[in-house]
């Protein structure tokens, strides 16, 4: 049963079409946070409409807006307060991001206090803190993308219906087997199972981001915690699939999803173009982000390291969707670098968290694209020459 190939899989066994983008972020190890302190707020976020449109007048202009063009949930404060607390454990001479935004502990912790301090006040953004672009492209914008913890229908049990085994790490050299392998049942029978799902596509996302949400049938949620991995190369699947001429130009999950359920015999020998495979644990809690931080939805932003510092203070232009997926305005948000992944390289490029479930998959795949982002920091502080400030 355990060794059920991938080639062999129903039609009928697939998803529903997925709309979006291919997710960012590559099997990070994370630490861990209480499930039951899970922030409540990711949802609301997404189902309630926001006052604040970055298109209208007053809030476009940068020099002239104030904390009520910014969104400021408990969210916010709340990020901003890990951002203080990540920034007190080290010494304010400690220079962070050297080949990008250098600045000392100091500087960035006098920023974050200051920016919590200014979502209370009437200041213009301007008033307050330099404004420093992070943008390499000639249109001033970075590069977002969005991510998320995707939840999977799941059994404790084998059946017709969830076919697809979730393994826990093997104590042996078998972790070090193919996808391919392991597709075709070479852990079969050793009671590694922790769970069974319906939809091998969806598993796969959830190695492709490193962690995920198991809802049991008896109504029961367990976090899928990234335990390790075969320690095999990373590859795209979607570059796999247009190689081969199955895609073409539209290289989103969405596409992948559809030629899937068009062509099911090719799910092992796709799936086996990329060897990586990730094991899991079970558990009650919440994964946290790369700095140990708790994950913000709304908020949270993985980076690369080198060029913009954890406990940052950034502020970007973000868009807004229904619980459909669609636009509904543009808003400015305060963000916080707090991630890592391996496809974040460079100082323009930003992935964005959007929370757990269909809600935060479908607001992730709407951030993806070249937005405003800059670096906030505080006028008290020495200006850093390696950045940039913008233009009134």
């Amino acid at each position: 049963m355990a060794g059920l190939a991938i080639s062999s899989v129903r039609a009928d066994y697939m998803g529903q079409p997925l709309a979006g983008q291919l997710p960012s972020r590559y099997e990070q190890v994370e630490t861990l946070d209480s499930w039951e302190q899970a922030p409540p707020y990711a949802e609301s976020e997404l189902n309630s409409y926001s006052a604040v449109d970055s298109r209208t007048q007053a809030c476009y202009q940068l020099m002239v807006m104030n904390s009520q063009c910014i969104v400021n949930h408990a969210a916010t404060r709340e990020g901003l307060n890990h951002q203080i607390r990540y920034l007190e454990k080290y010494p304010g001479y400690r220079k962070f991001a050297a080949k990008g935004i250098h600045l000392s502990g100091q500087q960035l912790l006098a920023t974050a206090a200051g920016v919590l301090r200014w979502l209370d006040s009437s200041e213009s953004l301007s008033d307050r803190f330099e404004l420093l672009n992070l943008s390499q492209y000639a249109d001033s914008k970075a590069k977002f993308t969005g991510y998320y913890t995707p939840e999977i229908a799941a059994s404790r049990h084998y059946s017709a219906e969830y076919p697809f085994p979730v393994y826990r790490l093997p104590d042996d050299e078998q972790q070090y087997l193919s996808r391919d392998a392991i597709n075709r049942g070479a852990l079969a029978g050793r009671g590694l199972e922790l769970a069974w799902v319906k939809d091998p596509v969806d598993l796969f996302y959830i190695h492709m981001q490193g962690s995920g949400v198991l809802l049991f049938e008896d109504g029961e949620r367990k976090v899928l915690q990234y335990a390790g991995s075969n320690g095999l190369p990373f590859k795209s699947i979607a570059s796999y699939m247009q190689r081969k001429g199955y895609l073409k130009g539209d290289l989103s999950r969405r596409a992948i999803t559809a030629w899937f359920q068009q062509h099911p015999e090719t799910l092992g020998e796709v799936f086996a173009a990329n060897p990586r495979y990730v094991f899991f644990r079970l558990s009650d809690e919440m994964a946290s982000a790369a700095s140990g931080m708790k994950l913000i939805p709304g908020h949270t932003v993985a980076v690369d390291t080198r060029f913009i510092p954890f406990g940052a203070v950034l502020l970007a232009e973000v868009p807004r969707v229904d619980a459909q997926g669609n636009v509904l305005n543009y808003e400015w948000r305060l963000l916080f670098p707090q991630d890592r992944g391996n496809a974040i390289k460079g100082k323009s490029r930003l992935d964005f968290y959007t929370g757990t479930g269909e809600l935060a998959r479908r607001w992730a795949n709407r951030v993806t694209g070249l937005r405003r982002a800059y670096l906030l920091l505080d006028k008290q502080q020495a200006y850093v020459q390696t950045a940039s400030r913008i233009d009134p």
